[in-house]
């Protein structure tokens, strides 16, 4: 059970993603990727985050998705 969090800063540590989710959830274990768009060579910057719950995981999309975390604003999804 996991979300995907996207469109992070390329600042963006992994304990300022456990800091914001474990206000609303009951994390298990974060992993940030750093990546290049293969077609603009722009940095982009994403989190898979394993949740320890499906109600965790519910609950961090809906209070999480849109909101800013270091300038930017970020999208929280279910991931597959």
């Amino acid at each position: 059970m996991h979300i995907h969090i996207s469109n992070l800063s390329t600042q963006v540590q992994e304990t300022d993603i456990l800091v914001l989710l474990k206000v609303y959830a009951s994390v298990g274990h974060c992993a940030i990727y750093h990546v290049r768009n293969s077609l603009t060579r722009e940095p982009q910057t994403y989190a898979i985050v394993n949740m320890n719950s499906d109600i965790d995981i519910e609950s961090a999309v809906k209070l999480l998705n849109g909101t800013v975390l270091q300038g930017r604003k970020i999208v929280v999804q279910v991931g597959m």
